[in-house]
């Protein structure tokens, strides 16, 4: 504690930039390697999110239902658990189902996966459905972002774009 108040010390003590990636990519690794439980109620959240170049990464994050804080709170970061990350080139139904099918060894089967509703997405939980009947699949309420006119640049009453212009 005493090298907090010599500057010279504490510089010292700073970690550089490598070691504080690398304790990232640890905690990151930890993440999608610790157990998590089959004795719980599971919900996926299931969506395709960083695109770089021509990779995809499908990302399966879990909610346990049992300790969820609905119509308490929104969920915050401690509600949820990585299940997987899956780098995809290409998406398909076929793809998903495949990664959902590995996540399954993670919690066991889900209680509901939620979606945003994008066609690979939705026919890959199908499918995994038809194996796990007791999973409901589900889209999340729809996203609809203002669309401003051309003319003057504000969000138009209906949200779609102005004729005018």
């Amino acid at each position: 504690m005493a090298a907090l108040g010599n500057p010279t010390l504490a510089a010292e003590r700073v970690p550089c930039a490598t070691t504080v990636r690398s304790w990232v990519l640890r905690l990151g690794y930890a993440q999608l390697t610790r157990p998590l439980s089959h004795d719980h109620r599971w919900a996926w959240l299931v969506d395709h999110t960083i695109q770089i170049g021509s990779q995809k990464l499908l990302a399966i994050v879990g909610v346990v239902l049992d300790h969820a804080p609905f119509g308490v709170r929104p969920l915050e970061r401690a509600d949820l658990h990585l299940v997987d990350l899956v780098p995809m080139d290409t998406s398909n139904h076929a793809r998903v189902d495949a990664a959902l099918q590995r996540a399954v060894a993670r919690t066991g089967p889900p209680r509901q996966i939620v979606s945003d509703g994008a066609t690979d997405l939705c026919k890959g939980i199908q499918d995994f459905r038809a194996r796990h009947p007791d999973t409901l699949g589900s889209r999340m309420w729809p996203i609809t972002w203002p669309t401003c006119s051309s003319t003057t640049g504000r969000p138009t009453p209906s949200g779609r774009r102005s004729s005018a212009g």
